[in-house]
């Protein structure tokens, strides 16, 4: 094999390398989780969010797209929201459950 060919299959393969380099970036930033943190008050509120469950705050991260956070303690209120979150958000919620007396 002569140099020529020699140098022209190593700029392929350096192109080849750097193109699949790049895709991987592309797919991560597309893909990565979004991280999700849930601190509710009463500090003892149970959390549910894509799978995961906590009392107190649920700190995780989740799949991009859809994402349903549950609240719920006892003598309160529950509280659900749905989110929309992207691929890398960060999110803290403050969710504040309401006593079933109406009072704070």
């Amino acid at each position: 094999m002569n140099a020529d060919v020699r140098r022209a299959l190593v700029g392929v393969g350096l192109l080849v390398a750097a193109l699949a380099v790049a895709a991987g970036v592309w797919w991560w930033s597309a893909n990565r989780p979004a991280h999700l943190v849930v601190t509710p008050t009463p500090a003892d509120a149970v959390v549910r969010a894509a799978g995961h469950e906590a009392v107190g705050e649920l700190d995780v991260e989740v799949p991009a797209g859809a994402v349903t956070v549950e609240v719920r303690a006892p003598g309160h209120l529950p509280s659900s929201t749905t989110l929309r979150l992207q691929a890398g958000d960060e999110l803290h919620l403050q969710p504040e459950l309401i006593p079933l007396g109406g009072g704070r």
